[in-house]
């Protein structure tokens, strides 16, 4: 994240404390040699306090400091797990997603949608305490792809969604086989119902061999 403060003496270097301790006793960042009245904060830890001061430098002589300002960092925002990002196995209807356990998060909120764009939501459940949420055959339909993301939030932080993660669903075998037997021919049994001995007749539309 980047900071930004104002510059209140011309041509003077600026002086930036940033810390975790409001009084500054410890630094992450102890510099006066800046130039630009803005500073790009990197590695900075999950929701954590931290506490920042600024003040102009021309010569030896150093400006008061600033008024402390504040901030607060977000929790992590979430991460598949099933599937997990880039998985081409073809799922079932009915399975868990799942997602890391995000640290001091208290809920999460998970959406699912055929298009990557989430404009054709399947399904949007917030509030959840628990990190997988179950698909069965109501939600989901044989042979599609499916896109999902989730975020994380407790009660003074809310990630972004995380990155999206997609699956594609198995196609219908016992839909596939029936269609595809008028392509073959006929197919009869006797007797129907059967007890011990069952006679089946293939008639087929085309000469063939039969294993």
């Amino acid at each position: 994240m980047t900071i930004k403060w104002n510059n209140l003496i011309n041509d003077a270097k600026q002086h930036l404390q940033v810390s975790k301790d409001p009084t500054f006793k410890t630094f992450l960042i102890n510099d006066s040699s800046l130039s630009a009245v803005s500073y790009d904060l990197k590695n900075l830890e999950y929701y954590t306090k931290y506490y920042w001061r600024a003040s102009n430098v021309k010569g030896s002589i150093q400006s008061f400091w600033s008024s402390t300002w504040a901030f607060k960092t977000t929790i992590p925002t979430p991460v598949a797990v099933y599937p997990a990002k880039g998985d081409t196995t073809k799922f079932p209807l009915n399975f868990n997603i799942s997602w890391n356990q995000v640290p001091n998060a208290t809920l999460y909120h998970f959406q699912i949608s055929t298009d990557p764009t989430f404009a054709d939501i399947v399904k949007d459940t917030s509030n959840m305490v628990d990190i997988f949420i179950k698909m069965d055959s109501t939600l989901l339909k044989y042979n599609t792809t499916y896109y999902c993301h989730v975020d994380a939030k407790n009660k003074d932080s809310q990630t972004p969604y995380s990155e999206i993660f997609s699956f594609t669903t198995k196609s219908n075998i016992n839909k596939s086989v029936r269609d595809n037997i008028p392509e073959i021919g006929s197919l009869s049994a006797y007797p129907n119902p059967f007890a011990g001995e069952l006679r089946i007749t293939l008639n087929l539309k085309k000469a063939a061999r039969v294993n």
